[in-house]
């Protein structure tokens, strides 16, 4: 059996992300809600200050948006484990394609990125003059992300060697240092799995280094948030954008290790920044003093194709060459997060377009619901899979896999059966676990929010 690995091929890839996110990313509650706001005004300092107009409102779409994000991330750990314990090497050509296109799936951590740039941007906007301002912030954060990520950890580090005392088979058994688990207990999973490569991909935590870039932004921006004025502010978002492609192209002709191009913060900012970015969009100033939001879609458009076919054409070239990873380190990052960036415009410009409702299908707006649980957790119940698959199919239908279609139908039926588990797994964590947690949140209660509520309430 080979053992898993994040880089079976040259393709980066997710871990997941921390969104993620990943992140990683279930890190970023969408059910906050959100206002549209149509008015503000400039101040002398260059600064904006928020005049809302409409209801606060839920945007489904986001909702959507993020469980496409976790949607690709499983994508990506059904090739990923598939390719690592049961699919031989001697695919058809079509069955070789199909893996390439499912192996790109690690771009679901940048649209995570992107949507955590923007909903806490957003959220910090509307209360960085309000009272506690950083005492709710960091207490709401905590009691979405914390709970959930400690038990990962505490089944890694204790619970799994002490059942591998008596299981010695057991996946994730091998014993820890304490460097390792202060690492990972502070967010510093990204630093850790760096500078110690042998240690990079433990059965749960591979995804953790996504959620680490997500932790270190929170950590920093709401402060720049509270002390720079706007202008500033986008500046800086605008020097992200454009610098971090360029520092991972230094990096690579320094010849780096490419996961510490892949995933450490200091360069893989410009996704959040541009998810930031999209938050001044809204507000962003005119003229005279006064704006709306900027509605010039047809903008986002062509800028949206110009990334999608600079990345498609940087698949076609780039793709088991020499220079793939590099190429992918450097710029595709950059450019699927442009034409992320441009999604996210549209859905909030326009989420009523036709072509647009399918991010309001149930089942990717409950994906999106449960995508922290599902992007912790997905990992080890996709390599379960494939030990079963291994061990229970695989001697039935070997001599049928070299067929073309056989094998992507084979991780297709896989991957139905790991969304359908994992769709059991995020409802059960919910409703038994998170749910409780972010009752709390009423503790500390979003005063720009609480303030809008009332106005509107007042208005009826």
């Amino acid at each position: 059996m080979k053992p898993i690995s994040e880089q079976p091929s040259q393709s980066p890839h997710l871990s997941p992300h921390g969104s993620s996110y990943g992140s990683s990313h279930g890190s970023i509650e969408l059910h906050d809600t959100i206002p549209n706001l149509n008015q503000t005004i400039l101040l002398g300092d260059g600064d904006l200050k928020l005049i809302p107009e409409r209801n606060l409102t839920h945007l489904p779409v986001l909702d959507g948006l993020r469980g496409i994000a976790i949607l690709l991330v499983m994508i990506k750990h059904t090739w990923l484990t598939a390719s690592s314990y049961y699919l031989p090497e001697n695919l058809s050509t079509f069955d070789q394609g199909m893996m390439v296109l499912l192996s790109y799936g690690w771009a679901g951590v940048d649209l995570f990125f992107v949507l955590s740039g923007f909903l806490i941007t957003r959220i910090l906007l509307q209360t960085r003059r309000q009272p506690k301002y950083f005492s709710t912030f960091y207490y709401r954060r905590l009691v979405r992300i914390f709970p959930l990520y400690y038990v990962l950890l505490i089944i890694q580090f204790y619970l799994l060697p002490a059942l591998a005392t008596k299981f010695p088979k057991l996946p994730g058994g091998e014993p820890t240092s304490l460097n390792e688990q202060l690492h990972y207990f502070g967010y510093l999973a990204n630093f850790y799995q760096v500078f110690h490569p042998e240690e990079r991909f433990r059965f749960l935590l591979s995804p953790t280094w996504s959620l680490s870039v997500e932790e270190q932004f929170y950590l920093i921006w709401p402060f720049l948030v509270f002390l720079w004025n706007s202008r500033t502010l986008i500046i800086c978002c605008l020097s992200f954008i454009v610098l971090c492609p360029w520092i991972r192209w230094v990096l690579i002709e320094m010849n780096k290790d490419s996961w510490m191009i892949y995933s450490l913060t200091p360069w893989r900012c410009d996704g959040l920044a541009m998810g930031a970015l999209v938050a001044f969009w809204e507000i962003a100033k005119e003229e005279g003093g006064l704006t709306k939001p900027i509605r010039r879609r047809h903008i986002l458009y062509w800028v949206g194709i110009v990334m999608c076919i600079s990345a498609i054409l940087g698949m076609i070239i780039y793709k088991g060459s020499s220079r793939d990873v590099d190429f992918t380190n450097a710029t595709m990052h950059s450019a699927l997060s442009g034409l992320f960036t441009c999604l996210l415009l549209l859905l909030l410009d326009s989420p009523s377009e036709r072509y647009l409702r399918v991010f309001e299908w149930s089942p990717f707006r409950l994906l999106g619901k449960y995508s922290y649980s599902i992007y912790l957790f997905h990992l080890p119940i996709f390599t379960v899979l494939a030990l079963g698959i291994k061990k229970l199919v695989l001697p039935k239908i070997v001599d049928f896999l070299p067929f073309p279609g056989i094998a992507f139908l084979l991780c297709v039926i896989v991957f139905l059966i790991g969304w359908g588990v994992m769709m059991l797994w995020g409802y059960l964590s919910w409703h038994l676990f998170e749910k409780h947690f972010l009752s709390l949140k009423k503790y500390f209660p979003n005063q720009m929010n609480s303030t809008l509520k009332s106005r509107n309430e007042s208005k009826i």
